[in-house]
């Protein structure tokens, strides 16, 4: 595989950043700067549910049985996706020859100025890490909501309160797309780097052909 200079300026300096994220809070700190968050997304989210509570019944109160609701399907769907993040990564690190990690470092993605390879590892871990974090959140919701149970909440507290806990979840949900566009990246490269290996075997073949013609006419 032929690398340019800045080619390879690219992999020391992917290695240089791996080598660096001696903690987690280092490695989540350098997946916090990798990681781009869609603002409108955001708004859309906050907009669509807050329009969604006022035209129903949980505007006026919301008892504990419907909050319940709520985060136990979030929890199942986080719960799942969090599955597929891991069964994805092993697929990754089953892929990730010599070959296919070069490449993936070689290159620089435009949005985080980081190579394509830890890029990728970064955007996973953080997504990772926050499917972690809505766990242990609804966790904890839970447990509140069995010690109050039959309990009618009311306010504008709560109302707002469930509109940001319901954007977030579906924010994280909404992002599980970025990362199977990273697993299918993944895949194209593998793809591409198994086509080019014939090529380059034939390459050889007649190169060595012609050197040993030369030989002969000699």
């Amino acid at each position: 595989m032929f690398l340019d200079d800045e080619q390879k300026n690219n992999i020391k300096k992917s290695l240089k950043t791996s080598m660096q994220e001696e903690s987690f809070c280092l490695v989540m700190k350098g997946s916090y700067k990798s990681f781009k968050f869609s603002v409108h997304r955001i708004v859309f989210l906050l907009i669509a549910f807050a329009i969604s509570f006022i035209y129903s019944s949980y505007y006026t109160s919301l008892n504990s049985s419907a909050i319940e609701k709520i985060v136990e399907r979030s929890n199942t769907i986080i719960l799942a996706l969090l599955a597929i993040i891991i069964t994805g990564y092993a697929i990754f690190q089953a892929m990730a020859s010599k070959t296919v990690l070069t490449f993936l470092s070689a290159y620089t993605d435009s949005n985080s100025n980081e190579s394509v390879f830890n890029t990728m590892q970064h955007t996973t871990f953080f997504m990772t890490m926050n499917y972690i974090i809505i766990i242990v959140i609804n966790y904890l919701l839970l447990t509140i909501l069995d010690i109050f149970t039959s309990h009618t909440f009311s306010g504008m507290l709560t109302f707002s309160l469930m509109v940001l806990y319901c954007a977030y979840i579906s924010y994280w949900i909404v992002e599980m797309k970025s990362f199977m566009y990273n697993l299918y990246q993944i895949f194209q490269v593998v793809s591409g780097i198994q086509l080019l290996d014939p090529i380059q075997n034939d390459d050889e073949k007649n190169e060595t052909g012609l050197q040993s013609s030369n030989k002969d006419c000699d």
